[in-house]
């Protein structure tokens, strides 16, 4: 039985954990204080966007990909298991490209319209 609204909120709940770790430690502005631990912070985001997009990637392919190409990931290194074995798999130093926002932002009507649609 495939559960993917489970499966979905799970997902949310993984990006939330990575936009509450970054907002709380404010990379931006440890910067000037401490560039190492400003680093450090850095580095772990960008492998929780590994853990997600790798995750992400039976399901929302397209996005995931984009993530992970950013990331300058093979296929190899793109799966579930390597992003699993910890936060530190991206090493310092490695190359990455910044990319525009992967989804429109969904405004109030949009919203209401996917709702008349397809439902809650």
């Amino acid at each position: 039985l495939l559960e993917f609204r489970k499966g979905m909120a799970e997902l949310r709940r993984l990006w939330t954990i990575g936009n509450t770790y970054i907002n709380d430690r404010e990379p931006w502005r440890g910067i000037k204080t401490d560039r190492d631990e400003a680093a450090m912070v850095i580095r772990t985001c960008f492998n929780l966007i590994h853990l997600f997009a790798s995750a992400a990637l039976p399901v929302i392919p397209h996005i995931a990909g984009d993530m992970l190409s950013a990331l300058g990931l093979t296929p190899d290194e793109a799966g579930v298991p390597e992003a699993l074995l910890g936060l530190n798999t991206l090493k310092a130093g490695r190359p990455f490209t910044v990319i525009p926002p992967l989804v429109d932002k969904i405004t109030d009507e949009d919203r209401a319209a996917h709702e008349a649609r397809f439902g809650q």
